[in-house]
């Protein structure tokens, strides 16, 4: 977060400014470019608004902050697009206001689409996401090769040229290894089957998956939402946890939920640890033994 922001004197005669709702409205609009990046961007969702500019205000809620958004993106005053699946915006006139921010951090948020770029054009400009990441695996008549090639984009041609293993022999063990799935997983189904009422078939979730979710949850997160957020790391969801509630034990009314929820959607890294204090420290030089701090 930058240290200042510059508020222009033609706030005062601005008929947008003038002409919001409310002065909530007006309060939200002056301290906006204090929680956007260094080119003006966030991410367009009402909870990640609020942990960035009311983390002590118990009495803003998501509707407000919603219905505020609403209205500046209806005046052209931010401008709202996605990437991927996820949504952002930036602050329309930044660079006019806000002058030279090349100095400060690079925007952790993606670039928002030229005017008449396509999706295809945005995704290939900002780089693949989480989800897209990974390249699909083909289905092909014989499934160990479309595994092979989709996983790795490596052929069973390759594979035997470069192992010295027959053609026929790659295949045969890699449909042998399929079958091996197919049938444990099918077991896997069975057992299931048997340990419900009725021949049901009960879906069991991984372990940390369940462990992050209890955790969530227990943060104040919704179920729904926490159900959501409990596919990302374990550890990253405690971290998380344990930040916001660190910094809700020295700021009270502090909205912790609110800044798991924002932190986990947007997949930033939670600060490192702080180092556990080891005793007393010594400065170095000729006397250090006899000096302590």
């Amino acid at each position: 977060m930058p240290q200042y922001r510059k508020l222009h004197v033609k706030i005062l005669d601005s008929f947008d400014f003038n002409e919001m709702p409310d002065d909530f409205t007006r309060l939200m609009w002056m301290l906006l470019p204090l929680g956007v990046c260094s080119q003006g961007r966030g991410i367009d969702h009402p909870s990640w608004v609020r942990s960035r500019l009311f983390p002590m205000r118990t009495d803003v809620t998501l509707e407000m902050v919603s219905a505020a958004l609403d209205w500046y993106a209806e005046r052209g005053m931010i401008r709202r697009y996605r990437v991927g699946s996820r949504g952002y915006f930036y602050l329309t006139q930044w660079e006019q206001y806000q002058g030279d921010t090349s100095r400060e951090a690079a925007s952790p948020y993606p670039a928002p689409p030229a005017e008449g770029e396509t999706r295809a054009e945005v995704a290939r400009n900002s780089g693949p996401g989480p989800e897209e990441s990974a390249p699909p695996i083909t289905a092909e008549a014989d499934g160990a090769q479309g595994l092979l090639r989709g996983c790795s984009g490596v052929g069973q041609e390759l594979v035997a040229s470069n192992s010295g293993v027959a053609r026929e022999e790659v295949g045969e063990r890699s449909r042998s290894d399929t079958n091996t799935t197919t049938n444990a997983d099918a077991d896997a189904t069975t057992t299931a089957k048997g340990s419900a009422p009725d021949g049901a078939v009960v879906v069991v979730e991984p372990p940390d998956e369940e462990e992050a979710f209890e955790l969530l949850v227990k943060c104040g997160i919704t179920e729904a939402e926490a159900r959501r957020l409990a596919k990302c790391p374990l550890e990253q969801v405690r971290r998380w946890i344990a930040v916001g509630r660190k910094i809700a034990s020295a700021r009270p009314g502090f909205n912790a939920a609110g800044l798991v929820v924002a932190r986990l959607r947007s997949g930033e890294a939670p600060p490192p640890e702080a180092p556990a204090a080891n005793g007393w420290r010594y400065i170095s030089g000729e006397y250090a033994e006899f000096i302590q701090y």
